[in-house]
């Protein structure tokens, strides 16, 4: 048995000590998850940096800001876990569950395995000229009727078929930061849960971003 400090990436906070009986270094930060999930201790920006984390059961953790750069998620349950503004990249989500996950503000450049899903070039672009011509933008409700929706609703139905497909699987949010995952992967996921002119003044600066 022996000690392993689990810290926060950013300021290298203790989060918690645990003893544990590991070969790997990787998976010692298995056995200090779980324990600090049991006893209900605050794991945000936990540094889970190259852990070794397949399989593990992640359901409706609450995970803000973690670092998984890198992590083995092989097969993990991520279904309704919290990982908003997580950094993923590099990860491995090979087989994970990620129904419900919420994603607002995560990194998921270079993840790998991620569910294969359209990519929408020039995505908010496309958003926005849906709403000139005609289109409404409806903050309060996935989806309002065909040609009202929120910026998630948007995503997916401008998928098309495979983007409904998505949205039947993994519930509209998770369909949503999947597409813009794959169609704008140098930026985070945005937040679906704004009201209408923040949800418009986002997707306008990340268009004049892409510009420069």
């Amino acid at each position: 048995m022996s000690q392993f400090d689990l810290r926060t990436w950013t300021t290298k906070r203790l989060i918690l000590s645990v003893d544990v009986d590991a070969q790997s270094w990787s998976q010692r930060f298995r056995y200090a998850l779980a324990h600090g999930i049991a006893a209900d201790i605050d794991l945000r920006s936990a540094d889970l940096r190259g852990a070794d984390l397949h399989n593990i059961n992640l359901h409706r953790a609450l995970l803000p800001g973690v670092s998984f750069v890198d992590a083995d998620l092989r097969s993990a349950n991520l279904t309704l876990a919290t990982l908003m503004f997580a950094d993923c990249r590099g990860a491995d989500f090979q087989g994970a569950d990620l129904r419900e996950a919420y994603l607002t503000g995560a990194l998921l450049l270079d993840a790998r395995n991620l569910p294969p899903v359209p990519v929408i070039p020039d995505l908010d672009h496309e958003i926005l000229t849906a709403l000139e011509h005609g289109g409404e933008l409806d903050m309060n409700a996935w989806h309002t009727c065909d040609t009202t929706h929120c910026r998630a609703g948007w995503a997916v139905t401008l998928a098309g078929k495979e983007g409904k497909k998505l949205e039947a699987k993994y519930g509209p949010a998770t369909a949503a930061s999947l597409l813009y995952a794959a169609s704008c992967p140098h930026l985070p996921i945005p937040n679906f849960y704004v009201p209408n002119e923040e949800a418009l003044l986002d997707m306008r600066a990340r268009v004049e971003a892409t510009k420069n």
